[in-house]
């Protein structure tokens, strides 16, 4: 299941909506992980209600709002359906972050699950690869190989590290703190969405920013509220 729904389905859409809509758009929604992680953990109660969270929770889906409603916030309305398409990414990080700590064996080490994981989501993405025709391998050898191929391997590379990192952290600390990581990879693919592809944003997709911040903010002091007890 870690490997359906942590890495192959939500990998699979972030590649399918990269084509389809900015840089900066796609790692907005990232941002939604952390509030999107207290609502699972909330339904299958294994956090408690909490004021803060849950107006951190209303505060980054009303930056969803923001991105969507306005004709203008986004370079094409026809994007809108995309963006919706692209939330099944932060709701699948979030599922599996809640699931990970309810559904791992106890006497697993990180190390382990992480390699089962990774094995796991390469092989429901080679089914996919077969089943629509599209199967890749890295063509004429290492001399051939262009800058995508190489930024595949260091992708893949990183990707390990990362799920080691996310089951241990996950394991030390809670599914809500890890997810509060992902302002970082909001914050690099809008940078790196300027830079390399020079895109320029609306000012509705600054102040989604802006409230997406402000919901992730209002969710660590809650988490960090509640750590530190009445």
């Amino acid at each position: 299941m870690f490997g359906s729904v942590g890495m192959a389905l939500p990998l699979l859409v972030l590649n399918f909506v990269a084509a389809k809509l900015p840089a900066g758009v796609v790692a907005l929604q990232l941002t939604l992980v952390p509030m999107l992680t207290y609502a699972f953990a909330l339904v299958l109660r294994i956090d408690k209600v909490n004021a803060l969270k849950l107006a951190g929770l209303g505060v980054g889906l009303s930056a969803v709002l923001v991105v969507l409603l306005p004709e203008a916030s986004l370079p094409s309305p026809d994007m809108a359906v995309w963006v919706l398409f692209s939330l099944l990414t932060p709701l699948c990080y979030a599922m599996a972050n809640v699931l990970i700590p309810l559904l791992r064996p106890p006497q697993s080490s990180s190390l382990a699950i992480s390699a089962a994981m990774s094995l796991t989501g390469a092989i429901y993405m080679g089914l996919v690869m077969l089943a629509t025709g599209e199967w890749w391998w890295f063509e004429g050898g290492v001399g051939a190989m262009g800058g995508g191929d190489w930024a595949l391997i260091g992708v893949v590379l990183i990707n390990a590290m990362f799920f080691l990192l996310l089951f241990e952290t996950i394991r030390i600390a809670g599914p809500v703190f890890f997810s509060v990581q992902n302002y970082i990879a909001t914050l690099s693919g809008i940078g790196w969405g300027m830079l390399i592809h020079g895109e320029a944003h609306s000012l509705w997709i600054w102040l989604a920013l802006v409230l997406l911040f402000v919901g992730l903010a209002l969710v660590i002091f809650g988490s960090l509220k509640a750590d530190a007890g009445p």
